[in-house]
């Protein structure tokens, strides 16, 4: 049984498989309806009674379908307007799911009685499998992390013989390697099973006395129901060889960053495949550049150290989505291809007396005694050097960072500038084509060690679903296109006007507030600064002819729908610094948790990689970076050209958030006595007056520009009021 997301994920995959004969079963989780996707052939009514949807518009209305097919109302998908597959209701669902399935699951975790206990999968790492309760849990995502060398798939193959030969035996175990082969991975489990050096193993050289023990190992492992596969270059592979094992209850990526995950989102990749697998994937990597981000995705985050290349090691948990986190000792063996719990400390000297709690936290918070004055100026002298290391520590790391993904941008354009033979324009035509995979995973890579989580394909309200591909949602974006109704164009007018152009402007409008979650609804009408998504409201009258209407040109009355970056807007239009109009009333909000800062690490990344092509004079890199932010925008919402996220309510406050930014240059330019003539789209502003007073003239992200004909001559027009 698949859940939305996963199965959206593999929307093409699941109606081929019906298509030939497949059945899956749909569930979705906020009502628990089930409905089954079956071959066209089974369909419960006949099929000319059906609706039809095609199969790429109904992917993102598949929580709407699935529980209208649970409730006993079949739907018909067609491909190229030919039957694919249909939609129907489960065996045994007469109507609508109902929330017993919430309620066994409620009942389960506050039941007084003692529950079966939970499959888990041994990590054979003893304090490890405390931390986590018995071990790796189903579905559940672990990543292993350290410099080459230090020991991590010693550490991952250990899990796999932990699991493969345990007392308990979890299920089969699958080891898939895209740099080791069966025989090397076989090797190793063998080396560290016998406790035998790898060396002698490879080379066949253990001596006879050790020939017994050897023989015991391979005995065991022969009967394990274990798997080693090294012909898989692709996540899709492993995953098809994965699900061919029956009960598989740990798959071992080793290393994760040699297989080709075939999207710009690895780590949600990952999560779906331990989803759909239903079973702990643990996946290795390498410290480096080409590192998925999945730390902040995976319900595991783990590095390794490993100290002066001596046996001395230490496993790091940074981040453990079900319990605490924790640093781990442990003893690299990798002679024998294996890692050991640390030595226990040594007990023949006898303890130390302990205080009792109460006592040491006395003493604690006890006034010092009174010290030398030049000791205590020292000690703090040595505190706010130690703070100052750190911060240069961690500033340094976020730089190293940002280099690493500029690096990005520019091995990208090199790598198509090789392909063209030089052909810049050839060169530009394939680094368009692929901007969106390319942007999609900058961003999950600037998101490493995120604090926030997202959901990628919330369920959404009726407001943001497009009734049809060429009719818009609800949503008002308060695009501007205003001309000061007082002047009007004449080549004798007595005011000179220059067109200005803002730079890049939707890349700067990726610093805003943006939903971090499911939207949620609040019919009460009250405002949270801390929360973002879409408001209706009735706006207030706008009074200023010599201004652009902030909501933009709109011809209707009465309330609509705006985003937060709208809201914000006129609160502060509103406010006691401009006073220019009566705060919005706000009738009902769709809002989640949000954060200014969503994308900023995207943008400051984009923002660096383009003032370094400005420098060199890079139209090529130029280009690339306008496609990534331009097309980001336009793609996160109902968009089947990126296929890694539906966020049409990032998207409109995204973009109102740019005619915002425009609006407050607008804003500007007035009350430094300018004559605002136009203000149109998102980055052009028409003013009359000496502008270089008020902007800076140049390409940077907080400069104007003027707007120039096709010779590169600066636009210039007069203008006359009406009337004269």
């Amino acid at each position: 049984m698949l859940g939305l997301e996963a199965a959206r994920a593999r929307w093409s995959e699941l109606i081929d498989s019906a298509a030939h004969g497949g059945v899956t079963h749909l569930r979705d989780a906020e009502s628990g309806a089930v409905a089954r996707l079956v071959p066209r052939d089974r369909s419960p009514v006949p099929i000319e009674e059906l609706p039809a949807w095609a199969v790429t518009a109904a992917r993102p209305k598949l929580g709407n379908l699935v529980r209208q097919a649970a409730a006993g109302q079949p739907v018909a998908l067609t491909r190229r307007g030919e039957l694919a597959a249909v939609l129907a209701p489960a065996p045994g669902a007469a109507g609508p799911a109902t929330s017993s399935g919430l309620d066994d699951l409620l009942d389960t975790l506050t039941s007084a009685a003692p529950q079966a206990p939970t499959t888990t999968v041994p990590t054979g790492i003893a304090s490890l499998d405390e931390l986590l309760g018995g071990g790796l849990r189903p579905g559940q995502l672990a990543l292993v992390t350290g410099p080459p060398g230090s020991g991590m798939s010693a550490l991952a193959l250990g899990a796999a013989r932990a699991a493969a030969l345990g007392a308990a035996a979890p299920g089969p175990v699958m080891v898939a390697s895209a740099q080791m082969s069966r025989q090397d991975l076989a090797a190793r489990m063998l080396a560290a099973e016998a406790g035998l050096p790898l060396a002698q193993i490879t080379t066949q050289t253990v001596p006879e006395a050790d020939r017994p023990r050897l023989e015991a190992a391979a005995a065991r492992l022969r009967g394990a129901p274990l798997h080693l596969v090294d012909r898989q270059t692709t996540l899709a592979q492993v995953r098809t060889a994965a699900a061919a094992v029956p009960g598989i209850a740990l798959l071992v990526l080793d290393p994760v960053t040699h297989f080709d995950v075939g999207t710009a989102a690895p780590a949600l990749a990952l999560r779906r495949l331990a989803t759909d697998l239903g079973a702990a994937v643990l996946a290795v990597a390498a410290h480096g550049p080409g590192l998925p981000p999945v730390e902040a995705e995976a319900d595991l985050a783990a590095r390794l150290h490993r100290q002066d290349d001596g046996a001395a090691a230490r496993l790091e948990i940074i981040r453990y989505r079900h319990g605490p986190t924790a640093i781990l000792p442990l003893t690299a063996d990798l002679q024998r291809a294996r890692l050991l719990p640390a030595p226990a400390p040594d007990h023949d000297e006898p303890p130390r007396p302990t205080a009792p709690v109460r006592s040491r936290l006395a003493t604690a918070f006890q006034r010092p005694a009174a010290a030398p004055r030049a000791e205590s100026t020292a000690a703090r002298d040595a505190r706010a050097g130690h703070r100052r290391h750190q911060a240069a520590r961690r500033t340094k790391s976020a730089d190293q960072a940002a280099q690493a993904l500029r690096e990005m941008v520019t091995a990208a354009v090199e790598d198509e500038l090789d392909k063209a033979q030089g052909d810049a324009q050839a060169a530009m035509d394939r680094l368009a084509k692929r901007a969106i995979p390319d942007v999609m995973r900058l961003f999950e890579q600037s998101r490493a060690g995120a604090r926030y989580e997202y959901t990628a394909y919330p369920a959404l309200p009726d407001i943001l679903h497009r009734p049809s591909k060429k009719d818009p949602d609800l949503v008002w974006e308060a695009r501007p296109s205003w001309h000061h109704p007082a002047y009007r164009r004449h080549p004798d007018g007595e005011l000179a006007v220059t067109p200005l152009d803002v730079n890049a402007a939707y890349l700067s409008a990726l610093k805003c507030h943006l939903p971090i979650g499911r939207l949620e609804h609040d019919p009460t009408g009250d405002y949270d600064p801390k929360r973002a998504g879409v408001h209706l409201i009735t706006p207030a009258a706008w009074q200023h002819p010599d201004l652009p209407n902030p909501l933009g040109d709109r011809e209707e009355p009465g309330p609509l729908w705006i985003t937060t970056a709208t809201l914000r807007l006129l609160l502060r239009l509103a406010g006691p610094k401009h006073r220019l109009l009566d705060p919005p009333l706000i009738h009902e909000s769709w809002t989640s948790s949000a954060t200014e800062n969503f994308l900023d690490a995207l943008r400051q990344v984009l923002a660096a990689a383009r003032t370094d092509a400005l420098d060199q004079d890079d139209y090529v890199t130029l280009h690339y970076i306008k496609m990534m932010y331009a097309k980001i925008v336009s793609t996160m919402g109902e968009s089947t050209e990126n296929r890694d996220i539906m966020r049409p309510d990032w998207m409109h406050n995204i973009r109102s958030q740019a005619f915002s930014n425009l609006y407050g240059r607008a804003l500007k330019a007035h009350r430094a006595g300018l004559t605002v003539i136009s203000v149109m789209g998102t980055d052009e502003l028409h003013v009359a007056g000496d502008w270089h007073q008020v902007f800076t003239q140049g390409r940077g992200l907080a400069d104007m520009k003027t707007k120039t004909d096709r010779d590169g001559r600066p636009v210039h027009y007069a203008v006359t009021r009406v009337g004269r």
